[in-house]
């Protein structure tokens, strides 16, 4: 039989999971170089609404925050953009299944219809993350200028920018990869509810205590009256 309270905290931490990738980096790139004995590094991480580009030179860091409504459309942010309502989509999944997981615990609702959303949780966190793998590498050189050659989801590249040699290197942000992390406890919730149902009654001694004997509860039977025995007389002398 399965365990709806430990689907349910397997559902309860997926929703979690997927909420604060809504809010997290998705992808990131880093690039460093030298010009004039000057070293620049900058790294950028982009999340589903907007990026965060630091640089630092000379000891000196500076970061700036970007939408993407304020950025010209790009197949690269086309791809953000959609992953973000898969993100929701998920989300609202992942939150569907976790309440009624809880009246399957409650004993209000069959498990199996915790486990259709428990399905469809799992079917919308699996696609978001593989497509979000999927399509960033093409969006990504399809955007890239000619003369730096930008392929793969992860990667790293040496390019001359301008006349300054830089080393650049690209891969999927920590919300991609909890993504992953909620596709499995999704996996391991929506597995525990087969079977599962509301937990059985704690034993309770008033309840399956022996029943008394019957002197506690019936009455005494009535005393048998039995004849009074006759002496024979006794014989003569």
């Amino acid at each position: 039989m399965g365990n709806w309270k430990a689907a349910f905290g397997c559902a309860l931490i997926a929703f979690i999971i997927v909420l604060v990738t809504l809010f997290g980096a998705w992808f990131s790139m880093s690039g460093e170089g030298e010009a004039m004995g000057v070293t620049a590094k900058v790294s950028m991480d982009m999340g589903l609404r907007d990026m965060t580009v630091t640089t630092e030179t000379m000891g000196v860091e500076v970061t700036d925050t970007t939408s993407y409504s304020d950025v010209s459309e790009s197949s690269f942010i086309d791809v953000f953009n959609l992953t973000q309502i898969l993100v929701i989509l998920a989300l609202v999944f992942t939150l569907l299944m976790f309440v009624f997981v809880l009246l399957v615990g409650m004993g209000k609702m069959s498990s199996k219809i915790g486990i259709i959303f428990g399905a469809l949780a799992l079917i919308f966190v699996l696609i978001t993350f593989v497509y979000f793998m999927v399509a960033t590498p093409a969006a990504m050189e399809e955007d890239s200028p000619s003369d730096i050659p930008l392929t793969g989801f992860w990667g790293s590249e040496s390019v001359d920018v301008e006349g300054v040699s830089m080393s650049l290197s690209w891969g999927p942000g920590w919300a991609w990869y909890l993504m992953i992390v909620a596709f499995i406890f999704t996996l391991i919730g929506t597995i525990l509810l087969v079977g599962a149902g509301p937990s059985a009654p704690a034993y309770a001694p008033e309840t399956y205590a022996e029943a008394p004997p019957p002197s506690m509860y019936e009455p005494p039977p009535p005393p048998v009256e039995t004849p009074p025995v006759e002496t024979p007389p006794e014989p003569p002398a």
